[in-house]
């Protein structure tokens, strides 16, 4: 428990034992300009002892606050409430016992019924005291809890960020790779023997694709349709270069067209579907590309080929497969867990990998960078 505190325990028992002194020091002043006969230690003894126990119960507030948060249910604040009446009556139970006995010990001030009427009678205005400075002590660790929290929260973005960024470079790599530049040059120079159009035609989609990848809003989510956008100009070049033997099946329902996607979280997926599903093998092959709500709540996307597929369990297929990996820890970083990332295949059966999200749909507040 005393690990977790945000500053080292010596160094609270030394600001406790500082604020005793400075405070009973305040104390005294005014007897001693009036030249009173009572002790510097009667004044300042009492403001040491309570500021020097203080430190001892500051890891069990800490423990309270991180185990009860401070929410709306009226079942947590009434949990902090009580803690706050325990340990503050706990606290000046302690702090008499240790004031007075020491006096006690010393001959100062014996212990008689009088100084027991005298505790008592004090107990509730010095309970109100410590109560109040149980309270500035939670929202000081509160205070510092929400800024350790706020500071996970900053990494964590930019930890998403260079995620993005890469996820962009990665994909200007492969779609900038030799092979797929000269295989998409290669089907231009032959088409522009035979069909200019198409040639023209594949040229341009050439440059929206290197266009979307350079120049698009670095954006954390985006709508399935911005992201489908992408992957259309992706795969038609690809099915222009396979002499249309490949065949993409959009299916998406209505109500999914502005759910929100993490950005380029389908690209790895289709690159897969084009590479080690379709391209191995002679015939025609399909690729479905689906989107649907489900219950309201869950988003749901799927890409599917019906190509060799594998032998290998989905664990084993995460730990090969970089793309996949990839999109797995953006999906967890993004959501915390609360997702779901399935793989199905077998040989000769294609391969399928699909995802369900927390629906959320666009709002212009959400168009940010970092969203």
């Amino acid at each position: 428990m005393f690990k977790q505190l945000p500053i080292r325990f010596i160094y609270l028992l030394l600001i406790g034992i500082g604020l005793g002194l400075i405070l009973g020091f305040k104390s005294y002043i005014p007897f001693a300009y009036w030249n009173e006969e009572y002790s510097w230690a009667r004044y300042a003894l009492p403001n040491i002892i309570n500021y020097s126990v203080w430190p001892f119960f500051v890891p069990i507030i800490y423990f309270v606050l991180g185990t009860f948060p401070f929410k709306e249910s009226s079942t947590y604040k009434l949990i902090i409430i009580l803690s706050s009446l325990v340990i503050a009556f706990t606290h000046e139970a302690i702090t008499n016992v240790i004031f007075f006995g020491l006096l006690d010990l010393a001959d100062w001030y014996p212990f008689t019924d009088e100084v027991w009427m005298q505790i008592k009678g004090n107990f509730l205005s010095a309970m109100i005291t410590r109560l109040a400075e149980y309270w500035i002590i939670y929202g000081l660790l509160a205070a510092y809890d929400f800024y350790k929290k706020y500071q996970i929260k900053a990494i964590e973005l930019a930890q998403l960020e260079t995620k993005l960024t890469n996820a962009r470079l990665n994909a200007l790599k492969m779609q900038l790779q030799p092979h797929f530049l000269f295989n998409t040059l290669n089907t231009i120079s032959s088409l522009m023997e035979i069909n200019v159009k198409s040639a023209q035609k594949t040229i341009s989609k050439l440059g929206d694709l290197l266009r979307t990848i350079l120049t698009s809003e670095p954006k954390q989510m985006i709508t399935i349709m911005e992201e489908l956008d992408y992957i259309k100009s992706y795969l038609d070049i690809e099915q222009t270069r396979f002499h249309d033997r490949l065949q993409v099946d959009y299916q998406v329902d209505e109500k999914a067209k502005s759910a929100m996607v993490p950005t380029m979280i389908l690209q790895p997926l289709v690159e897969n579907a084009v590479k080690h599903g379709f391209s191995k093998i002679s015939g025609e092959g399909v690729i479905i590309i689906a989107a649907k709500i489900l219950d309201e709540a869950m988003l749901e996307i799927f890409v599917r080929d019906d190509g060799r597929g594998s032998a290998l369990n989905s664990e084993k297929l995460r730990q090969k497969g970089i793309g996949l990996r990839n999109v797995e820890e953006r999906l967890n970083q993004l959501y915390n867990g609360d997702y779901q990332f399935t793989i199905t295949t077998s040989i000769n059966s294609g391969f399928e990998v699909k995802i369900r999200l927390p629906l959320k749909y666009y709002h212009e507040k959400d168009t940010h960078t970092g969203y």
